[in-house]
């Protein structure tokens, strides 16, 4: 089992990566494939993509130009800038970058099966003390792949990404559930208030 050498074996032809799938010859497809992207052949930075999701309102939401805070002792999930696809006879390794270690954050680290085909969701954990804010494009970890000693079949490895859901505006009830449930104490203060002044005032 090696390092793959992705000077040598990345394509962004999908008909290339395709035809050489289940072949000794496989390549890896990664879409959008800029130089700046490989770091000395042997791994793939991941950056953010233009969407996030929101484990409050259970829904794919798009990153705003503002970009995403993250609150101490808080996560978001992540949809990456890269598209992949891995033969069947390759499997990819993720972590977390060292620069993530500086700003407090902690990158979920996992396994991309072989015949992985579409977008990946990165977790990002704010571990420091202040709020981190997180743009489209920022790095968050990167990629190194594997030689495996067979070729996986498996063709159910397509990410539920392939197709995105579309992407929900917030509405105005919405920010009110989401403030009630951040302020809980003080909407339950506010409400027993209100209840003592309807009760005086009945009386």
């Amino acid at each position: 089992m090696s390092v793959i050498d992705l000077n040598k074996r990345i394509t962004h032809d999908w008909n290339e990566y395709s035809i050489n799938a289940k072949s000794h010859e496989s390549l890896i497809f990664i879409e959008p494939t800029e130089d700046c992207f490989i770091q000395v052949g042997t791994s793939i930075d991941i950056t953010i993509g233009d969407v996030w999701y929101s484990n409050k309102r259970h829904t794919d939401l798009k990153i705003p130009d503002k970009g995403i805070k993250i609150k101490s002792k808080s996560y978001a999930v992540f949809k990456t800038q890269q598209h992949l696809a891995l033969p069947y006879n390759v499997y990819g390794i993720v972590v977390g970058k060292g620069i993530n270690i500086f700003n407090g954050g902690v990158v979920s680290t996992g396994k991309i099966a072989p015949g992985y085909n579409g977008k990946l969701r990165i977790g990002y954990y704010n571990a420091s003390s202040k709020t981190v804010i997180l743009h489209k494009n920022d790095v968050v970890g990167c990629c190194v792949f594997y030689n495996t000693e067979s070729t996986s079949l498996s063709e159910n490895t397509s990410d539920q990404f392939d197709n995105p859901p579309a992407l929900e505006s917030i509405s105005i009830l919405e920010m009110l559930f989401e403030w009630i449930g951040e302020n809980w104490y003080n909407s339950v203060s506010l409400l027993v208030a209100l209840s003592a002044l309807i009760v005086a005032i009945i009386k």
